[in-house]
């Protein structure tokens, strides 16, 4: 069991259509999870910039 405190875990969300949902889910998100990335893919609703001014976390 000493093994799970050295376990990294990581969130990965794909960013199609999100910005009403966006920081809602990213708020959600637990204290065990160390990253998140939020996978861009070029949908005209620019939420990598909405994610990036609106979404302040610790790196």
């Amino acid at each position: 069991m000493n093994n799970l405190r050295s376990t990294k875990i990581a969130v990965v969300i794909p960013s199609y259509r999100v910005i009403r949902h966006i920081l809602g889910v990213i708020a959600t998100i637990g204290p065990e999870v160390s990253r998140i990335f939020v996978v861009d893919d070029k949908y005209p609703d620019n939420s990598e910039n909405f994610v990036r001014t609106n979404c302040r976390t610790l790196a």
